[in-house]
C-alpha cells in the first residue's frame, strides 16, 4: 500500500498528515484501542480510551450504504468526514516518509509513504462508528454472493476515504487527539440537523428528500409546514417559538412545537375519511390547533400575557406536549365513542368547555405540596403550579389522559 500524504499541522505536539486510503486496506490494518473495565488505564495493550458503539448507530450507517440496494448501488455518503488515525510507530515519520520535493519538510509539502505490514496498525481515534457500518455492510454483501453482491463488496473495499493520520507512540497524545475532536468538535444540535432537512426538503432538492426518506420524517416534516404556520400567524403562537440559532429565552424551540404537532395530525390522519389529501388534512390540524389556543387562551387570557405576575408555562414544550396530546386523544375518541363535543375549529367551542370543565383538573404545588391548585392555577411556573411534578415522560402521559378526561366532562366518572 503506497500513500501521499500532505503535512498539515501539529497539535498536541504530534504531526498531522492528510491523505486518502481504501476501506478494504484499513479494514485489514485497523484497531481500535476500546478501554476494557478492569484491565487498567489508557496506555495498557489490552485496554483503551473509547467505549462500544451502539449497534444501532452502526446499523444505521449499514442500512445508510445498502438504502439502494435494489437499484444495485452503494451510498458511501457516510464518509463524508475524515476518519482519524494514528499508527504507534514514530520511527516510520522519521524515516520512511520521503518527500517528493527533495528536502522539503515544512507544512503544505507531499509526502509518499510504503506502508508494510511491520510498521504496525493503523489504531482508530475518531470514525470507528461509520467503518463498522461499512464492514457491516460489506458482510452482508459477502453473505449475498453472486456476482452483483460481489461487485458491490469491491465497491465498498476499493472506496478511498479522506483519512488524518499521526505517527505518535504517546497513546496519551492519541487519546488527546480523540478528547479534542469529541468535547470540542459537536455534531449539529437536533434543532439545527432538523431545520436543514426541512429546509432541504422544501427545496425539492432530491439528496434532501432521500435523506428524509431513509431517515422516515416525513410525518415530522409535513408537522413542521403546520408549526412554521403557527408562529407566523397565529394568534396565540405567532412569534413564540425559538428557531435555530436563535436561542431559547424561555420559549419552546420549533422543533418541540412540531413534534407536538405531529400527535395532532395522526390524530387527524387516522380518523379522515378515505380519500382525503395530506393537504386537506394539514389544513385541517393547523384550523383545530388554531381553534384549541384561541378559546384557551379566550378563558384564561392573563395566563398567556408574559408580562402579567405570577407567569404560567401555557406555551412552554412540556406543556405543550400534554396539551396537544390531549387534543389528540379527543379528535381520536370523538367517533364511536359517544363523545360529542361539535365543531372543532370554532375557538368559541372550546371557550366553552374551558369554562365548563377545565376547573375539575386538580393538583397541589410543588414546593409543599399541600397548597390546592385548581384549573389554569396547575400551569403556574416554578414551585407555585403543579406542572413541574411531571417532567418524565410516565407523568406527561398520565396528564394528558386526565386533561383528556377533564375537558370532555369525564374526570368525576
Amino acid at each position: 500500500m503506497k500513500l501521499k500524504l500532505i503535512k498539515c499541522n501539529s497539535i498536541v505536539e504530534t504531526e498531522i498528515y492528510t491523505g486518502a486510503m481504501s476501506l478494504g486496506d484499513i479494514f485489514d490494518q485497523m484497531h481500535t484501542p476500546i478501554y476494557v473495565h478492569g484491565i487498567g488505564n489508557i496506555t495498557d495493550n489490552e485496554s483503551g480510551y473509547q467505549r462500544e458503539p451502539k449497534d444501532a448507530r452502526i446499523k444505521a450507517i449499514s442500512n445508510r450504504i445498502l438504502a439502494k440496494l435494489d437499484k444495485n448501488e452503494i451510498n458511501m455518503d457516510s464518509f463524508v468526514d475524515t476518519i482519524n488515525l494514528n499508527m504507534r510507530n514514530k520511527a516510520v515519520s522519521q524515516s520512511r516518509l520521503i518527500p517528493l520535493e527533495k528536502g522539503a519538510n515544512d507544512f503544505g509539502d507531499v509526502f509518499t509513504y510504503e506502508y508494510i505490514k511491520t510498521d504496525g496498525k493503523f489504531y482508530v481515534v475518531d470514525g470507528q462508528t461509520r467503518l463498522k457500518g461499512a464492514q457491516r455492510a460489506l458482510a452482508y454483501l459477502n453473505d449475498i454472493a453472486g456476482v452483483s453482491g460481489s461487485s458491490l463488496a469491491e465497491k465498498i473495499r476499493e472506496f478511498k476515504v479522506q483519512v488524518s493520520l499521526t505517527f505518535t507512540e504517546n497513546r496519551y497524545d492519541e487519546a488527546m487527539t480523540f478528547y479534542l475532536i469529541n468535547e470540542y468538535a459537536k455534531p449539529v444540535p437536533p434543532v439545527g440537523a432538523q431545520k436543514l432537512m426541512y429546509e432541504g426538503f422544501k427545496s425539492g432538492e432530491t439528496k434532501w428528500r432521500d435523506e428524509v426518506s431513509n431517515k422516515k420524517q416525513e410525518p415530522l416534516i409535513h408537522a413542521q409546514d403546520i408549526s412554521e404556520k403557527l408562529n407566523k400567524d397565529s394568534a396565540v403562537w405567532s412569534g413564540q417559538m425559538s428557531d435555530y440559532n436563535e436561542g431559547p429565552g424561555g420559549r419552546a424551540t420549533n422543533l418541540a412545537v412540531t413534534k407536538c404537532v405531529v400527535s395532532v395530525l395522526n390524530a387527524i390522519e387516522r380518523t379522515s375519511t378515505a380519500g382525503e389529501t395530506l393537504e386537506r388534512r394539514k389544513e385541517a390540524t393547523y384550523s383545530i390547533i388554531e381553534a384549541f389556543y384561541v378559546g384557551w387562551k379566550k378563558t384564561y387570557s392573563w395566563a398567556f400575557d408574559k408580562n402579567v405576575s405570577p407567569r404560567f408555562s401555557v406555551l412552554k414544550a412540556g406543556t405543550t406536549e400534554i396539551m396537544m396530546g390531549a387534543l389528540a386523544f379527543i379528535i381520536e375518541n370523538e367517533k364511536g365513542h359517544s363523545l360529542e363535543i361539535g365543531n372543532k375549529t370554532d375557538p368559541q367551542m372550546w371557550h366553552k368547555l374551558f369554562v365548563a370543565n377545565f376547573n375539575d383538573l386538580i393538583g397541589t404545588d410543588s414546593r409543599t405540596g399541600k397548597v390546592k391548585l385548581t384549573g389554569i392555577d396547575f400551569f403556574l411556573e416554578g414551585k407555585s403550579g403543579a406542572i413541574g411534578d411531571y417532567s418524565n415522560q410516565a407523568a406527561k402521559s398520565a396528564l394528558t389522559k386526565r386533561i383528556y378526561d377533564v375537558l370532555v366532562g369525564r374526570a368525576n366518572i
